[in-house]
Formats: structure tokens, sequence, C-alpha cells
């Protein structure tokens, strides 16, 4: 098949044939030629494509990486744009353009949370190569990742713990922290209740010593008084 541009990407063929020479025994002289048909052959484009690989890097968390790689002789330029999916959330780059040398690839990694395990999750990279106008499919690249018609797919493994139980672990956790603060907090109040006390009553104490004193020197005085009134009589007498 003949291509009359390089910008040309549909499927390229070979039509090939088999000769055969052959002869018989009882006439060497004569060497007849036989043409047999071959099926034709198909010869794939080298075209870019997407891989996708998955693995456990944490008991919550599913590593995802998306190998883009770029066969042709063109510099290339690929948006890409993670969709939502309620079946997980993401930590990556949600819409971003990736720029690759000829014969070059680069890798993209997604954080995923899942809500669910023991199943298949979907999530879907699109990949747009920005030179031919085309949405590159994601081919599986390992054992829990495969594809059907609607896509790709990820399985979540049964062992790991879901996005649910790594909230109610938190919450569980930052409600013991609240507790213990406030029985921080009470211990700290009945100490500063009981300071108070205790200066209450030294202030209580202090302030009975005061007016004895006072008492004291009042008492006196008056004694005092009564000899000096005592002795002013005593004289005019």
């Amino acid at each position: 098949m003949l291509k009359h541009t390089l910008e040309d990407r549909s499927p390229s063929t070979i039509d090939t044939y088999l000769v055969l020479h052959w002869r018989r025994s009882s006439s060497p002289s004569s060497t007849p030629t036989t043409t047999l048909s071959v099926p034709r052959l198909f010869v794939p484009l080298r075209e870019p494509r997407v891989l996708c690989e998955s693995r456990v890097s944490s008991p919550h968390v599913l590593m995802l990486t998306y190998t883009i790689e770029n066969p042709t002789n063109y510099f290339l330029t690929f948006s890409l744009l993670m969709e939502t999916n309620d079946e997980f959330a993401f930590s990556g780059p949600k819409q971003t353009a990736l720029q690759l040398l000829p014969v070059s690839k680069a890798a993209v990694e997604y954080r995923v949370f899942p809500y669910v395990r023991g199943a298949w999750i979907r999530p879907a990279l699109k990949v747009v190569d920005r030179y031919f106008n085309k949405t590159l499919k994601t081919a599986p690249g390992g054992e829990d990742t495969a594809v059907d018609k609607a896509g790709l797919m990820v399985w979540v493994p049964e062992e790991m713990v879901v996005v649910e139980e790594v909230e109610e672990a938190e919450e569980a956790e930052e409600a013991e922290e609240v507790e213990e603060e406030e029985g921080e907090e009470e211990e700290e109040e009945e100490e500063d209740s009981e300071y108070v006390d205790e200066s209450e009553e030294t202030d209580s104490l202090e302030y009975r010593e005061d007016s004895d004193e006072e008492d004291e020197r009042s008492e006196e005085e008056g004694e005092k008084g009564e000899k000096g009134e005592e002795g002013k009589e005593s004289k005019e007498e």
C-alpha cells in the first residue's frame, strides 16, 4: 500500500506472493513456475500509546503510573485530563500538558484512595495527541489492570483499607485527643481551685492574725487611756 504523505496514519498492508520453481524427474530440462498467493500482511504503525500500571503503596493508597510513549519522529504535545469518579478520590494533576521528544516516554503518577475494595474501579485518564488531534486509548500494563469495551479497569485488593474506614479511624483518634485535652483541662481546673482554696485559707488566717493584733493594740491603748485619766483625777484631788 502506497502512502503519499507522512501524515497519513491509516494502517499499512503488504501484498506478497510465494513463487515456486519445480521440475519433474522425467523431464529435468523443464522448470515450471507456480505462484501462490499469501494472506495480506498487516504492518503495525509506530503510534503513541499509553500504558497503566497499578501497585499498592500503602494500606489505603493505590499508586497508578501512566506511561506515555512517543515512538514517532515528531515532537508531540499531549493533553491529560483525569475525570472524577464516585468510586475513588485521587491526588495528582487533574489537567496538564506533557511534551515528548521523538522516540521518548514519560510517566505520570496518581495516588488513588478507593471507596471500595475487592472490586474493579475505572479511572479515566483522557490523553489527547494535539499534533494529530487523536484521543489515545489506555492499555493495561500489569496483572492488576485490564480493559474491556468501557475502558481501563484497575483491581482494588481485598486487604486494602478504604477511605471511609480511614476517615472513621481519624475521627476516633480526634475524639480521643479531644477527650484527653478535656481531661487535662479538668485536672488543671481542679489544681487551680485547690490552689485558690489554699490561698483563701492563708489569707483568712493572716486576716485573723491581723485582727487579733489590732484588738490587742486597742485593748492596750484603752488600758493606757484609763490609767492616764486616773492619774489626772488623783492630781486634781
